[in-house]
């Protein structure tokens, strides 16, 4: 008699196991088929050049003065946010959305 409740209780638990899980996967998107290409001119971007960085042009005589590598990395810091501004300022351009005239 206990063998039997042993392999019901032991029958139970592996089929609780074996449970279905549930499909976490979103549905698939829809696709929208356009009728004709439209094309957009994009503007050509200006020429930004890198700059020199003060960090690097320190002589051996200045790279071992621990207040003018801290002045050169304060400098190169600054030369880097400008830097980095000017690009992020270059491609606003191409973050606009683009309207175009379809009539």
């Amino acid at each position: 008699m206990e063998m039997r409740t042993l392999i019901f209780a032991l029958t139970l638990l592996v089929t609780g196991c074996g449970t279905v899980a549930k499909k976490d996967t979103p549905d698939p998107v829809q696709i929208q088929r356009v009728p004709q290409i439209i094309t957009a001119e994009c503007p050509t971007p200006k020429d930004v050049t890198r700059p020199a960085l003060l960090i690097n042009l320190l002589s051996d005589e200045d790279k071992n003065d621990a207040g003018k590598i801290a002045q050169a990395y304060k400098a190169t810091i600054l030369q880097l946010q400008r830097y980095s501004s000017e690009l992020e300022t270059m491609l606003d351009a191409y973050r606009k959305p683009v309207t175009v005239d379809t009539k």
